[in-house]
């Protein structure tokens, strides 16, 4: 019986872990699309003044996006080809070090490279951090399914969402007792490993 107890309040740490990792996670995220929107904007700063400095400015090809995914930063570069709003995505299979490299830019002018290189610099941190990040959800997740933790962990996160004041645990007065959790259906495991940027 104590060998339960043990692998009860060792799923409950977990959960308790992974409860604290989204909220984490979610600050995180939010400090990151800060700075990679001040990057998609530094790049359009520098394309007014060049627009504005040089009286044979041609418009640039390539412009930067950033959005927020599940569990990450997702940096997409388009190409427009100057017929209306065409535009084609930048391939970015080809990432060494975290950057692109200036050789998927072609056609654009000295001072187009010159912005692209300096966002490329600065964007190779923010996926160094979303790699990372996605190896920590990774491991989490793996911890958590080693111990059978996953349907103890999932409803408890239901649970805070639903009652965001009360204790993220069942506690209890007796350490010995274990508090029978609610069922934990498969519509509810997909939508929370979704969140947390898990494969179904």
């Amino acid at each position: 019986m104590a060998i339960d107890r043990c692998w009860y309040f060792l799923k409950k740490e977990f959960s308790r872990v992974e409860i604290s990792r989204a909220d984490d996670f979610d600050a995180i995220l939010r400090y990151m699309m800060i700075i990679s929107d001040d990057i998609v904007d530094e790049f359009k700063q520098y394309r007014e003044d060049d627009k504005k400095s040089d009286s044979r400015f041609r418009f640039w090809t390539y412009v930067p996006s950033v959005e927020r995914g599940s569990s990450s930063v997702v940096i997409r570069w388009r190409k427009y080809t100057g017929r209306g709003r065409r535009s084609d995505p930048v391939p970015t299979s080809t990432v060494k070090d975290y950057q692109l490299p200036i050789s998927q830019f072609y056609g654009c002018t000295r001072a187009e490279k010159r912005a692209i290189v300096n966002a490329e610099s600065r964007f190779a941190k923010i996926r160094k951090l979303n790699l990372n990040l996605l190896a920590i959800n990774r491991a989490h997740n793996a911890l958590v399914d080693i111990v059978g933790g996953r349907d103890f962990c999932e409803s408890k996160t239901l649970e805070k969402t639903a009652l965001p004041d009360k204790s993220v645990m069942c506690e209890s007065n007796d350490v010995g007792e274990i508090l029978p959790v609610k069922e934990f259906t498969e519509a509810d495991r997909l939508a929370v490993r979704k969140k947390v940027g898990a494969n179904p």
